[in-house]
């Protein structure tokens, strides 16, 4: 229920005095980012948020993936295909499930006109081994 989601996830975000007193916040921003995103509006603010979240995460921070995959599926659907191949190929190697990085990947290349690229990585999305059986 994502209405549901959105509703608390906002009220906790609004009801913050402090944006650095709990290490939840970037895990809150991002998620709160993620779930504009997926209604397709207010893009631009989901991207305020995620960038907020990535300015409280520390370089070595385990989260830090996280919000740059949020950042680059963002960057996606504004069409900003180069900014969205720099979160995603960040991100990628440090996330347990990459398909939605790997189709990411496919669209911003494919917008770009590399199509090997784009195949590639269509099919590590789809988890097709290319060696025969």
């Amino acid at each position: 229920d994502t209405e549901t989601a959105t509703l608390h996830f906002q009220q906790s975000y609004d009801n913050l005095q402090d944006l650095n007193e709990s290490s939840l916040v970037p895990a809150l921003l991002n998620n709160l980012a993620w779930l504009k995103m997926d209604k397709g509006k207010d893009i631009a603010g989901a991207i305020g948020l995620v960038q907020q979240a990535l300015d409280l995460l520390p370089k070595s921070d385990p989260q830090l993936p996280f919000s740059r995959e949020t950042r680059g599926q963002l960057f996606l659907r504004q069409e900003k295909w180069r900014e969205a191949i720099t979160d995603l190929e960040f991100a990628l190697p440090r996330l347990s499930d990459q398909v939605s990085a790997h189709k990411g990947l496919a669209t911003a290349y494919r917008a770009l006109g590399q199509s090997d690229m784009a195949a590639e990585h269509d099919r590590l999305a789809s988890g097709k081994d290319p060696r025969p059986e």
